[in-house]
């Protein structure tokens, strides 16, 4: 561990900043797996605010091994996206009703050699991205990205809830080609052997979220205040987990203050 500023270089820096600005939909993409008669789900996902009226791309994918998506907008439903994903798909499904992310998902076949890889493209090198992935139907899926292990067992299709729906996959660095590898598996507990899911997901570079909370509400109480300036001086100070909200993680540095002035900058929901 390294604290890399003191109190009174880290308290200048922020009051000499406290006017900045930021949005907490920078760079998100949100994509809804859907078939042609589907509906395709708007409003807020696990990433962001829940009051959050965020635009989500309808994807019709054909098959293929790999099959390459892409051509989105981003959550503001106007700034076009350089993101792709790659992954093998081999079926499409639907069960209703259902929440409208979980009415229909991609399916996919693991291959003899293991999992499948889920990639994705085009984004900043060296940049560090939330990634949230929906998988519901047919027992879910195992993603691994990072050497980090998450599953979803499928179950419960009328909200959202970590580890039955959903995984989210925090501060994952996109390499020098602006790539982050990882791979999707199938369930090992599920009802449909060598068979995975795939719902939809977002993504959104880490700065500008903090999983549905206020990185800069430092003590928690819905509002940005001096109160909160003094929280984080102290948390960084302290080498305290409150102040550690950047990669790399660990470290008390530039980019815990940057993220804590973007987060002040953009205000809570």
């Amino acid at each position: 561990m390294s604290l890399a500023f003191d109190k009174l270089t880290l308290t200048s820096l922020i009051l000499a900043s406290l006017g900045g600005s930021a949005t907490g939909r920078d760079g998100m993409v949100n994509v809804d797996f859907a078939l042609e008669e589907s509906e395709t789900f708007e409003g807020p996902g696990v990433l962001g605010s829940s009051e959050d009226d965020l635009f989500w791309n309808r994807e019709v994918p054909g098959f293929g091994d790999p099959y390459y998506l892409g051509g989105w907008l981003e959550a503001d439903g106007a700034t076009e996206s350089n993101l792709r994903i790659a992954l093998r798909i081999t079926g499409r499904s639907r069960r209703a009703p259902a929440h409208p992310i979980f009415q229909d998902w991609l399916s996919g076949r693991t291959s003899m050699d293991g999992p499948s890889e889920l990639l994705f493209v085009g984004l900043t090198p060296g940049e560090a991205y939330d990634v949230a992935l929906y998988a519901n139907g047919e027992g879910g899926a195992v993603f691994v990205f990072g050497g980090d292990s998450k599953s979803t067992s499928g179950q419960n299709r009328d909200s959202f809830s970590e580890g039955e729906n959903y995984v989210v996959f925090r501060g994952l660095i996109a390499d020098s080609s602006g790539d982050i590898a990882g791979t999707i598996d199938d369930n090992p507990f599920d009802t449909e052997p060598d068979t995975y899911s795939f719902n939809g997901f977002q993504i959104v570079p880490s700065n500008a979220t903090s999983g549905g909370a206020c990185a800069a509400d430092v003590n928690a109480d819905g509002d940005l205040d001096i109160a909160d300036v003094v929280g984080f001086l102290r948390g960084f100070g302290d080498m305290d987990e409150v102040a550690d909200i950047a990669v790399p993680f660990g470290s008390w540095d530039i980019a815990d203050v940057t993220a804590f002035l973007e987060a002040f900058g953009a205000g809570c929901p």
